[in-house]
């Protein structure tokens, strides 16, 4: 589980959306997707305060389908994004956490 603290340091009252990302072993080789999305959670955040969202990946999100149907572990280095990266220039949060699955 990750705990992703959302803070407005505007002057108005906002809401904002938290977005987890899988980036899986071998991203975009042998039909591996570039990322998947393993959670979100739109939140209403005061001006001055903060919020935290919790985002659990699930075990399944773990796993890519093999050409026969059949979901497979797949092992190795996975990095977890929160936000997205272009957005990060425009004020909005953006971190990366990298994970082994062995």
């Amino acid at each position: 589980e990750y705990a992703v603290n959302v803070t407005n340091t505007g002057s108005v009252d906002a809401d904002d959306v938290v977005l987890g990302f899988l980036v899986p072993p071998g991203a975009g080789k042998d039909g591996v997707p570039l990322q998947t999305l393993f959670g979100f959670e739109r939140v209403h955040v005061r001006a001055g305060e903060s919020v935290m969202v919790w985002l659990y990946p699930a075990v399944r999100d773990f796993t890519f389908a093999s050409p026969d149907g059949k979901f497979e572990a797949l092992l190795g280095q996975y990095t977890v994004r929160f936000g997205v990266a272009a957005a990060h220039a425009h004020g909005q949060g953006f971190v990366e956490h990298s994970l082994q699955l062995a």
